[in-house]
């Protein structure tokens, strides 16, 4: 149903009589109506009717046409009469009759394109300093992609817990429950009973729902037509190859799984990807900073270098660090030569 804008689909035509009356003059826009006002999109036909009724008695006592500024989504039917989801503006002008001509044209693609990229938006300005670790990381994704909800009504969010996939977060379903699963063994196997894990186990990236596990879904703004199917994104990191994360997301029932959406999702693994990549770089350098605090001839360095320039142990290890940049030598070994003479070497000029 998305229009190329080289080509916009005929404008549904209707005329509104004297009394405010719709005389529907065009049969595309009869069957829209048809279609709409007894299905999924007829609360959203009620809306658009109500728009209508007020821009009509505003161009009837000014005489002067204007277009609603608010698409309204309303539910049409693909060639094999499943709904689908469209979005259209109204355009309302003067009759020569007394009443009122409108217009509704498609903006279904312009629509749909903007709020897919918003996400990704969105997705792209996460501040990486703020996600300390793995989960941390992994609920901000999903809480981005919460805010469209309509492209996406749910989604799970695993990361590595060093044993398999564990759950961080979801949205929209029962957590925990049969669908929200705790966590993912390491090594799936297809003999799996769980749709998730065997989807993992063939690497398909697309999961459908069906009986039991379906209820597991909140309901959605999106219609009757529960999200059944779902997308699996593996988010690997850049530096190791190796599955850092997992998103399971649901998709909209009422949108063609097309090449514009399959872009989308990319896009959205790209950026969920350098989000737990930047995380997971951060907790492997505090590992280090514990690491090498720990040790004990480091520790005693790092009293030394307290008590002879009077600093917090903080401080003192920092001070360590950066002599060990400066002079381009190991902190431990570093270390030992403190421990050895009981300062700090000095640095090199420049």
């Amino acid at each position: 149903m998305d229009t190329p804008a080289a080509a916009p689909a005929p404008l549904p035509q209707g005329l509104l009589g004297p009394r405010g009356e719709l005389l529907w003059a065009d049969d595309l826009l009869r069957g829209l109506v048809a279609c709409s006002a007894s299905g999924p999109s007829a609360p959203q036909w009620d809306s658009l009717l109500s728009q209508v009724e007020r821009a009509a008695a505003q161009v009837l006592e000014s005489g002067v046409g204007c277009v609603d500024a608010d698409p309204i989504r309303l539910f049409g039917c693909d060639d094999a009469g499943r709904p689908m989801e469209t979005y259209w503006l109204a355009a309302l002008s003067p009759d020569a009759n007394g009443g009122v001509r409108l217009a509704l044209v498609e903006v279904t693609r312009r629509v749909i394109v903007e709020r897919r990229w918003e996400t990704v938006r969105a997705l792209s300005a996460l501040d990486i300093a703020q996600q300390p670790d793995l989960a941390h990381a992994g609920r901000a994704v999903l809480s981005t992609l919460q805010s469209n909800r309509i492209t996406l009504p749910w989604g799970l969010c695993y990361v590595d817990s060093g044993h398999g996939l564990e759950l961080v977060d979801a949205y929209a379903v029962r957590h925990p429950g049969r669908l929200a699963l705790a966590s993912l063994g390491a090594a799936p196997g297809p003999e799996s009973a769980h749709p998730l894990e065997r989807a993992r186990a063939q690497r398909s990236d697309r999961l459908v729902l069906s009986g039991p596990l379906l209820r597991e879904v909140a309901p959605s703004p999106l219609g009757p037509t529960p999200p059944a199917r779902a997308a699996l994104l593996r988010l690997c990191s850049d530096r190791t190859g190796e599955e850092v994360g997992l998103l399971v997301l649901g998709l909209n029932p009422y949108r063609p799984d097309e090449g514009l959406f399959r872009e989308f999702l990319t896009l959205v693994r790209q950026q969920a990807e350098m989000v737990l990549e930047a995380a997971a770089a951060d907790a492997r350098a505090a590992h280090l900073e514990v690491a090498l605090a720990s040790n004990r001839t480091v520790a005693t360095a790092i009293g030394i270098v307290m008590a002879r320039e009077q600093l917090t142990a903080q401080a003192a290890f920092a001070r360590l660090r950066q002599v060990s940049n400066e002079l381009n030598r190991r902190v431990v070994d570093l270390a030992d030569q403190v421990v050895l003479t009981g300062a700090l070497p000095t640095s090199p000029p420049g």
